[in-house]
């Protein structure tokens, strides 16, 4: 069912037998002989030829602390990102949107989860299913894809990504096939984890909270040995909670290890290990009335007490290969194995997708049990060579690539979402009688098989490019960035019985799609003076699309183009990076629901998207003692061509807007360290506030969720004894108590005007940290 969404929310794959673990073993070798990373240390070179001392740039450390490299002291001010260009070029001088929340952002705010961190960005709105997951929308369009230290971890459906491992995250603005290959054009969002660094640090931290939250997360780095040659980092997590919503709670545990081997300053090795696994409650949400959220409780549940604990697990395993021969050349190579498993089993509005057959105009909601197992598993890997020198008077950093993805998944679902069960009615504005549904109904749900024969779906994705980028300098002002990359990719499709994802019957007629396709990106920046710049780019992409028709045929892919011209600042003396950005971007073939049969994979390629708008972002240091991060967008996106027409002949979708997407949004958060008074050093105090505008909460524009803005605000003391700090904290997240709505289902599990997310209450969190 969460293919509906037109990307089948497949996820992740549970392998522990035999078979998987030799995979991963001669993968991982493999992937050690070329492996990356970017782990780095400053250093000299002597240079033999002239005899004299060449000073080479450190080779990039994607696990410092904050801006500023120490962990002790996180700061707001970020000058780089390697995201849009996988090298080291400031993002002053890159001609592309990019925006980074730094773990000084995320700490202040205690943020647990990327979508809240997200909030700090502009053009970036959640499109969960559920009630959770990390589906976002960039720019008007969905992104499902989240990639972690360069590479793609999770592709679809529910993934989770918990922030007690995460040094920052960095968000790509358009298209970034140049780089990536197949992706979504509104943008890639890169999570960079926690690695080993030059400094040792230790701290632990314990949080309570609203709605019996309970939280530990750590983090140490230390030497193994004498030096610095070999290093270890550990961080992780536990929590436990319950919910504003009824029924709700959720148990999580992040274990991330992570080990740097650096024989020599030119020489590095990263390999590191995360395993996260979440038991939860499943939850669709609240339903829509005319053309607003239902007027009901936000915390009211249409799940059941009785329905059985979920649970979503996932393991990612890389490494990262860093080798300079000289001040001119280096190679990098990366790998990530990722294996991920889902289980949901819940009772579900039905029919699921037909909101009007599902709720009466009296409010009585007609439900049964459904369930579905999501297993994916994904082997990415890239190795690229880096140049640094001069030609004719011009300074290149070139970049030349070859990477490669292969991805297997596995969905089997199970109940029934189409035919309703009376017995589990149950009236939207009193549920108390309808609850308590036998807990051996949902156990007996997995031998209900729906009565259509393709009940197990099984997708492969294969995808090979090769890329070359150049950023050449000339006159010290003017930037020009320009490249192309060369794709080949081979999306497969089986169904029915019990096919397992990597034996798939990829040589059937009309399961396999092979496609190729070349992706060029330029940009030129000009800085008209040392701290102001002005850019334009134009860059291409290349989507998946692994929807099938209602033949068994797998869609075209979706193509994109972005037009983008902007400012850039860094300001009060290089500490704030501010920009300004205006853009157009367009992607055709895109799938919509094929709501005519009754397969929940059945999709239909359809018609052009367009959206357009400006958007605004600063993060860094106003002064020494005040740091802020702000956001703001206002967009255009909807449907510009349309092919679906009604029975009149009139398109269906051609000129509204896109659903879960505002017309305008942003974010302010201040952080003031309060240094200028003697008797409260130490202490330091936030305020932020969040603003979106009234969203359309399906695609034909049906219901609205309404705009609304809400206020946060922290308080923190810290108290130095020595080498060692303690730090209580105290942050109010929602402090007006508004209630809002985050979004709508896209599709994926229920009808929009059946899935509304409810934003959370007022909650209040407290914490206390010692770094050591």
């Amino acid at each position: 069912m969460q293919a509906k969404e037109n990307k089948c929310s497949a996820l992740a794959l549970r392998r522990h037998d035999l078979q998987t673990t030799t995979i991963l073993a001669t993968t991982m070798l493999s992937g050690l002989a070329l492996a990356p990373t970017s782990s780095a240390i400053a250093q000299t070179v002597e240079a033999q030829a002239s005899g004299t001392a060449v000073h080479l740039p450190a080779i990039n450390v994607d696990g410092a602390g904050g801006g500023d490299g120490d962990p002790f002291k996180p700061s707001y001010a970020v000058s780089n990102a390697t995201t849009a260009t996988k090298t080291n070029i400031p993002l002053v001088v890159t001609p592309a949107a990019i925006n980074v929340v730094p773990r000084a952002v995320i700490q202040d705010q205690q943020v647990t989860r990327i979508q809240e961190a997200l909030e700090n960005v502009s053009g970036v709105f959640p499109d969960a299913s559920l009630g959770s997951g990390n589906r976002f929308i960039i720019r008007g369009f969905p992104v499902s894809q989240i990639y972690r230290n360069g590479v793609l971890a999770a592709s679809f459906g529910r993934s989770e990504f918990d922030t007690a491992n995460i040094e920052r995250i960095e968000v790509l603005k358009g298209p970034a096939a140049l780089l990536y290959g197949r992706s979504e054009p509104g943008g890639l969002i890169n999570i960079v984890t926690k690695r080993p660094i030059d400094v040792s640090y230790n701290s632990v931290e314990q949080r309570f909270g609203s709605f019996r939250q309970v939280r530990t997360q750590w983090d140490s780095n230390n030497f193994l040995g004498d030096g610095n040659m070999l290093a270890y980092r550990f961080s992780g997590g536990y929590q436990t909670n319950g919910s504003f919503r009824d029924f709700d709670r959720s148990n999580m545990i992040l274990l991330n290890p992570s080990l740097r081997f650096q024989p020599t300053p030119d020489t590095s090795l990263v390999v590191d290990l995360e395993y996260f696994n979440q038991d939860f409650i499943a939850d669709f949400g609240i339903p829509a009335v005319g053309d607003r959220p239902a007027p009901i409780p936000i915390s009211r549940s249409f799940g059941d007490p009785n329905d059985p604990i979920d649970n979503t697990r996932q393991i990612n395993v890389g490494s990262e290969f860093t080798q300079r021969f000289n001040e001119y050349l280096t190679l990098r190579n990366r790998f990530l194995a990722s294996f991920n498993h889902g289980f949901t089993d819940f009772v579900n509005p039905a029919p699921a997708f037909d909101a009007a057959a599902a709720l009466t105009p009296d409010g009585i909601m007609h439900r049964n049990i459904f369930g579905q197992i999501n297993n994916d598993t994904i082997y990415t890997t890239n190795l690229d060579l880096l140049g640094n020198f001069d030609l004719w008077g011009m300074r290149h950093e070139t970049l030349v690539g070859f990477d490669y993805l292969r991805s297997t998944t596995q969905y089997p679902f199970f109940g029934d979402f189409i035919t309703p069960n009376p017995a589990y009615d149950i009236n939207i504005y009193n549920p108390w009688p309808s609850y308590g549904i036998p807990r051996s109904a949902f156990y007996a749900a997995p031998f209900n098989r729906p009565g259509f024969p393709r009940d197990v779906s099984a997708f492969l994705e294969d995808q090979k490019g090769i890329y070359f980028q150049d950023h050449i300098t000339i006159w010290d002002r003017l930037h020009i960035v320009g490249g192309g990359r060369y794709d080949w990719s081979v999306v497969a499709r089986g169904r029915g019985g019990t096919i397992r994802a990597a034996e798939l019957n990829i040589g059937a007629p009309g399961v396999r799609r092979y496609d190729d396709a070349f992706s060029p990106r330029v940009g030129v920046l000009y800085q008209l003076m040392p701290w102001l710049s002005v850019y334009g780019s134009w860059t291409t992409g290349f989507g998946a699309n692994n929807g099938v028709t209602a033949d068994n045929v797998p869609q075209p892919p979706q193509q994109s183009e972005q037009w983008e011209t902007g400012i850039k600042a860094e300001l009060f003396d290089k500490r704030l990076l501010a920009t300004l950005a205006f853009y157009n971007l367009t992607k055709n073939n895109i799938l919509t629901p094929n709501l005519s049969t009754p397969d929940p994979f059945d999709s239909i390629a359809v018609g052009v998207q367009r959206s357009k708008g400006v958007e605004f972002d600063a993060v860094g240091k106003v002064t020494d003692n005040i740091s802020l991060i702000s956001s703001f967008t206002y967009l255009d996106a909807r449907v510009v061509k349309d092919s679906i027409l009604d029975d009149a002949g009139v398109p269906v979708f051609l000129g509204h807007r896109l659903p879960n997407v505002p017309r305008y949004g942003g974010s302010f958060w201040c952080k003031w360290d309060v240094t200028e008074i003697p008797e409260l050093h130490g202490l330091s105090l936030g305020i932020g506030v969040r603003f979106v505008g009234n969203r359309q909460g399906d695609a034909i524009s049906s219901f609205q969720l309404p705009a609304y803005a809400r206020l946060d605000a922290m308080a923190a003391y810290k108290w130095s004894f020595g080498p060692m700090n303690l730090v209580a904290q105290v942050n109010v997240r929602n402090l007006t108590d508004t209630i809002y709505y985050e979004s709508t289902d896209p599709d994926s599990n229920v009808s929009p005007r059946l899935g509304i997310a409810p934003g959370a209450p007022r909650a209040v969190v407290g914490s206390l940290r010692v770094e050591f």
